[in-house]
């Protein structure tokens, strides 16, 4: 399956869905089957810093708290930090594009050279759950310079959360108003949880498909293939 990117928009109830070379605006209301493609799917180029990296696919997204439109996105081995306007072209790099392995020593101490998905922890500011193939950890950071710690891990998602039956995420699409909860997607199917960070995360919904029932938004786009 191609790299699957998400990033809520502060303030709103849609969100950016990045699936291989293209993305979409969903706008989806949790608990209530009503999601509807805002924009596209348009080509992952439309967003020029995209293109001058060199991007040709958004792994993960990790929004930065405190800059409602601002973000780090990952894509292979690189990362660039970009400033951008919702519903308009207007984007802007922060800084250089930057190496993960030469610039996040916490993701290099566990391995890690590419990112499948992260989710910011919940009541902090500055902590991250970052997942790696069939792997993750959680680091503490600061936007712009070093300092990070590793919290947690690297431990197997199937030890620290073998609740959602899954191996390997995907995308993790934090609750838009729950800040404790998230919906995590591998493959077709996703569940959604209550994060406990420290503790153990609690299963909300069991394994649900993708479907003309369930996100049927990302499967009318073909976004869940």
């Amino acid at each position: 399956m191609p790299s699957r990117g998400v990033l809520n928009i502060a303030g709103t109830q849609k969100t950016y869905f990045f699936h291989g070379n293209q993305y979409a605006q969903i706008e989806w209301h949790p608990g209530r089957v009503q999601d509807s493609v805002w924009y596209g799917p348009a080509p992952l180029h439309n967003w020029e810093t995209f293109k001058k990296a060199g991007f040709n696919r958004i792994d993960a997204v990790l929004p930065i708290q405190g800059h409602p439109h601002r973000a780090y996105f990952f894509s292979g081995d690189k990362y660039q930090r970009i400033d951008f306007v919702p519903d308009s072209f207007e984007e802007e790099a922060v800084g250089a594009l930057r190496s993960i392995s030469g610039n996040w020593e916490s993701l290099r101490n566990a391995g890690f050279n590419h990112l499948d998905a992260v989710l910011n922890v919940p009541g902090t500011t500055n902590e991250t759950y970052f997942f790696c193939d069939n792997k993750y950890i959680r680091a503490s950071w600061h936007e712009g310079y070093g300092g990070e710690k590793t919290l947690e891990g690297p431990k197997y998602i199937a030890q620290g959360w073998g609740m959602t039956g899954f191996d390997r995420f995907d995308m993790v699409v934090p609750h838009p108003t729950i800040c404790d909860h998230a919906y995590i997607f591998h493959e077709q199917k996703y569940v959604q949880v209550k994060v406990v960070p420290g503790g153990e995360h609690q299963l909300l919904s069991d394994q649900r498909s993708i479907g003309t029932h369930w996100w049927p938004s990302l499967h009318s786009i073909g976004f869940d293939k």
